[in-house]
């Protein structure tokens, strides 16, 4: 059996990591996990949201099976997670660092009334949220950065060093950062790492036209970089100079983690395992952060450090299916475990098909991503005071900025009926209440030919 290290980040955005070819950001950690391993290029999460994106990895189930469809919810008692599978195979299970799937709390709550997925050991940090730094009595710190308190990512990789000097094989060790979360500031040296007019700067940051939801919705354009912004490209530099240097800190986390498996002797036998919960926007479109409905947030980056593996893995996956992929490759047996096993797809390239799902959580919106078209419906803002009606088809293969709307079209009439029966079907059997979907959803399906 291999062992397991799986590193998951907070809303890290995959457009700075997968084209190392064209720009160096000298994150050499990552560049080492993508060069003796594989990379997934269509990792998908179904929802762009921290606490159901992570309990869709941790459970194998989707947000409505699993119950944390949005943050602030626990995952319901029932349901299993994967510690719980690693504990029965003999493992010893770890769980180091942000844990954001239940209510929100302060480190040294009590998380006895929660699912803890089969986790017996979460550390000292039951929940630091997106603190940027830890104080000497134990206290997380939202926006400061000072000399007499320790930086957040600092803290968990010091927590999970010591850790791991401790640990025998086989043991699962989960750590999670909540960085590059913003708000988008890091600890000097890093914050002086990246010279701010140096910034590239996303070609869609002068999209002019947007979808309502895009331009006005409380996460919209005009919330963060609105078209009549004055110096709107310097504030965006500024930001993004901060966002890489919180992941070069983390970057150089990894490589400490990676000398402590090789000081341990135990890399070899070891996979290493780093995504993201979501994306960030990260200027695309003129937006930040996360929510809305473009691709960037959707697809977080997934690298699978493994002597067996190499390359790219460009099968559809969801976060739904990377446990039992994992249990698979770790040569555990997962039998009940819900989610698919991709394992094939990793270690000979296999080519597996499936549509991916878009679910609602703050606010109503439902969407299905083929390997042609991505359609998604939208509905009220997230206070409930507007009601949007910008829903999108966009091409993916003919228009992969995602700026070319064509869901008004007459021609794509029967296409936009056939996706959106397929999304309602899906949404329908995985729970989700009506009362969360658009009701566009409803009348353009044909579930409305039947009324």
């Amino acid at each position: 059996m291999k062992n397991l290290v799986f590193i998951i980040t907070d809303q890290l955005s995959r457009s700075i990591l997968l084209p190392f070819c064209n720009k160096d950001y000298g994150f050499e950690a990552l560049k080492r996990l993508a060069a003796n391993g594989i990379t997934a290029t269509k990792y998908h999460t179904p929802s762009a949201v921290c606490t159901p994106s992570r309990g869709c990895i941790l459970t194998g189930l989707t947000p409505f099976r699993h119950g944390a469809y949005r943050n602030g919810k626990n995952v319901n008692m029932d349901v299993k997670g994967c510690a719980s599978v690693f504990k029965d195979n003999g493992y010893d299970v770890s769980y180091i660092g942000k844990w954001h799937l239940g209510k929100n709390r302060q480190m040294g709550d009590s998380l006895k009334n929660d699912n803890l997925l089969g986790f017996s050991f979460i550390g000292p940090e039951v929940e630091i949220g997106h603190a940027k730094s830890i104080s000497k009595d134990g206290k997380t710190l939202f926006a400061t950065i000072h000399e007499n308190e320790e930086y957040t990512t600092d803290y968990i990789t010091r927590n999970a060093l010591s850790y791991m000097g401790k640990i025998s094989d086989p043991f699962a060790l989960f750590i999670s950062y909540p960085d590059p979360h913003q708000p988008y500031l890091v600890r000097k040296p890093y914050s002086n790492m990246y010279t701010p007019y140096e910034m590239s700067i996303p070609e869609t940051f002068y999209q002019k036209k947007l979808p309502d939801w895009a331009e006005e919705d409380e996460w919209g354009r005009q919330h963060y970089f609105s078209l009549s912004m004055f110096e709107r490209e310097e504030y965006f530099q500024s930001a993004k100079a901060q966002y890489l240097g919180e992941v070069k800190c983390i970057d150089d986390s990894i490589s400490l983690i990676l000398d402590m498996l090789e000081k341990k002797d135990v890399l070899e036998n070891t996979i290493v395992v780093f995504t993201s919960d979501h994306g960030d926007y990260l200027g695309q479109h003129g937006l930040m952060e996360k929510n809305n409905l473009y691709d960037d947030v959707y697809s977080p980056p997934l690298f699978i450090m493994d002597n067996r593996l190499s390359g790219t893995m460009d099968s559809p996956m969801s976060a739904e299916d990377l446990m039992t992929t994992l249990f698979s490759l770790c040569g555990i047996p997962a039998p009940n475990f819900p989610g698919e096993d991709l394992s094939r797809c990793f270690l000979y390239h296999e080519n597996k098909y499936k549509d991916l799902f878009i679910y609602p959580s703050d606010v109503p919106r439902a969407g299905i991503i083929t390997d042609e078209y991505k359609l998604c419906f939208v509905g009220k803002s997230w206070n409930g005071k507007k009601e949007f009606k910008d829903h999108i088809l966009f091409s993916r293969k003919n228009d992969k900025n995602e700026q070319n709307n064509l869901f008004e079209k007459y021609e794509n009439t029967n296409l936009v009926t056939d996706l959106a029966s397929r999304i309602l079907d899906k949404m329908e059997r995985e729970n989700v209440p009506s009362s969360l979907l658009p009701s566009a959803l409803y009348h353009y399906s044909k579930e409305s030919e039947r009324k």
